[in-house]
C-alpha cells in the first residue's frame, strides 16, 4: 500500500508546463504527505485522492490571512509592487528589473535546497527506518533540479548570460532565505506554505488585466505558468489549487490561539520579504570578482 501511495503521489509532481516554482510547490505537498503516511497510510491515500480530484479549493485558510483587515497593508503592497505591475504592461525598466529579480530568484531556489537539508537534519528518525530516511533524502535530491531548470530558463528564455549571475545576493534575498532557515526547525511549514499561493493570485490578476502585454518574457515566464485556462475561464494553476486544498485539510495544525497569532506574523513577514525581493530588481547589482568557477 505504501508503494501505491508513493506512485500516486508522484503524479502530483508532474507539472512540467507550470515551471520550476510550481514543481517546488507540488514537491512541498508531496513531502508533507509522505511524512504523514508512515503514521496512517489509509488517511494519506484519502488525502491524495482528494487533492487529485476535480473539486475546487475553497481557499479557507489563505482567505483568513488574505482577507484579514490587519493584513490589508502588506497585501496591497504585494499586489501593487512596481516590478510586476509595470513588467506586465511591458515597461522596459521593469522588464530589466525582472531579469535582475530572476537572478535573485535563482539564488533563492539554491537556498531552498539548504532549507530542505536543514529540515532533514532536524527531523527525528528511527535508526532502523531506512525507507523513511530514503524518502527524505530523495526529497532533498529533487530540489537542485528546480534551481537548474530556472537557470536554464533565465539563460534560454530571458537572455541572461553567465556573467549576469556573478553578482552578490541582494539584502532582500539574504533576509528571505535566512527567515526560512530560522523557521526550518519548527512546525511553521504550514504558514510558510501559505505564502506560495500569493504569487499565483497576483499572476492571475495580472493575466486578467487588459493592460497586460502578452508578448513579453515576463508574461511568458512568470504570469502564464501560474494560470490555468484549460476550462476557458482563467484560474490559478493546478499546483496552487492542490496546495490550497492541502492547507485546508490540515487546518488542525493551527488550532491554538498562539499558533494563529504566529501564523499571522509569519504571513505578514513572508509577504513583506516577497515584496522586497521584487523591489530588489530595481537595485544596482554588486558584481563579484571573476573566479573562473561554474555558476551552478
Amino acid at each position: 500500500m505504501i508503494i501505491e501511495l508513493r506512485n500516486s503521489l508522484k503524479s502530483l509532481l508532474d507539472l512540467p508546463a507550470e515551471g520550476p516554482r510550481a514543481s517546488l510547490t507540488a514537491s512541498l505537498v508531496f513531502d508533507e504527505i509522505t511524512r504523514r503516511s508512515a503514521k496512517d497510510v489509509n488517511k494519506a491515500h484519502k488525502m491524495v485522492s482528494h487533492l487529485k480530484s476535480d473539486v475546487k479549493p475553497q481557499d479557507i485558510e489563505i482567505n483568513k490571512l488574505w482577507g484579514d483587515q490587519n493584513n490589508k497593508d502588506v497585501v496591497a503592497a504585494f499586489m501593487n509592487n512596481k516590478l510586476c505591475v509595470e513588467a506586465a504592461k511591458g515597461g522596459k525598466q521593469a522588464l530589466d528589473a525582472y531579469k535582475r529579480y530572476a537572478v535573485q530568484d535563482y539564488f533563492y531556489l539554491l537556498d531552498s535546497v539548504k532549507f530542505k537539508a536543514l529540515r532533514l537534519a532536524t527531523l527525528p528518525y528511527d535508526d532502523f527506518d531506512v525507507d523513511k530516511l530514503q524518502d527524505e533524502a530523495n526529497s532533498v535530491a529533487r530540489y537542485p533540479g528546480y534551481a537548474e531548470d530556472w537557470f536554464k530558463t533565465c539563460v534560454g528564455e530571458l537572455g541572461l548570460s553567465m556573467d549576469d549571475f556573478r553578482v552578490e545576493r541582494s539584502i532582500a534575498e539574504i533576509a528571505y532565505s535566512q527567515y526560512l532557515m530560522h523557521n526550518a526547525q519548527g512546525d511553521d511549514w504550514y504558514n510558510l506554505h501559505v505564502i506560495l499561493i500569493a504569487c499565483y493570485w497576483l499572476a492571475l490578476e495580472l493575466y486578467k488585466k487588459d493592460s497586460t502585454d502578452k508578448t513579453t518574457i515576463f508574461y511568458k515566464n512568470w504570469i502564464l505558468p501560474s494560470v490555468d485556462i484549460t476550462n476557458g475561464e482563467p484560474e490559478i494553476a493546478q499546483s496552487a489549487k492542490t496546495l490550497s486544498k492541502f492547507l485546508d485539510m490540515n487546518a488542525g495544525m493551527m488550532t491554538s490561539g498562539v499558533s494563529r497569532i504566529q501564523g499571522k506574523d509569519l504571513f505578514r513577514t513572508a509577504l513583506r520579504l516577497e515584496t522586497s525581493l521584487f523591489n530588489s530588481g530595481y537595485e544596482d547589482v554588486i558584481r563579484k570578482p571573476a573566479t573562473g568557477g561554474n555558476v551552478m
